[in-house]
């Protein structure tokens, strides 16, 4: 998506939605019409693996021209890709990632490697964890089953919240 001064990206597999933003001297407004395209995860996955290794992408300067059909992702000098784009209707995730203003919500941080190691309990396929959160700064516990040659292991996974910097 591009808006005056910012080009989001946002990525959903069903079950999860990343949302990432570049802003302000990373976004040059060249009298592009806002909107948003829809790209198969498999095109971006393929022009990851073609940006070029061992420089710090900051150091890389990155054009995306955008046409009704297809995305076209420059690296001046370097390479050129041209991917497929499909129809914008992307579903509304911003009422997804976003707590209304004025409701009472908790923040806490988690640390992610806590987290990923949590995730490893999870062995089976189509298995899920279920997180029990008690609320702001109290600890939370996720529970799940893990075969274990003919047995089932049952799980929980205690992990404490991190105080946030106000």
């Amino acid at each position: 998506e591009y808006e005056p001064g910012v080009f989001r990206v946002v990525s959903t597999d069903r079950y999860r939605i990343a949302v990432g933003e570049l802003h302000g001297e990373h976004v040059t407004d060249t009298g592009i019409t806002p909107g948003g395209v829809l790209v198969l995860g498999k095109s971006c996955a393929d022009i990851a693996k073609a940006l070029p290794k061992g420089v710090k992408s900051d150091d890389i300067p990155v054009s995306v021209l955008v046409s009704s059909d297809s995305m076209t992702v420059t690296v001046p000098g370097e390479w050129s890709r041209t991917i497929p784009t499909m129809s914008p209707d992307f579903p509304e995730y911003r009422a997804l990632v976003k707590v209304p203003e004025g409701a009472p919500h908790p923040t806490f941080g988690i640390n992610p490697v806590y987290m990923a190691d949590a995730a490893k309990l999870v062995t089976g396929k189509g298995q899920v964890m279920t997180w029990h959160i008690g609320g702001e700064l109290k600890p939370m516990y996720g529970e799940t089953t893990s075969p274990v040659g003919r047995t089932e292991v049952s799980w929980k996974y205690l992990l404490m919240q991190v105080k946030l910097g106000a």
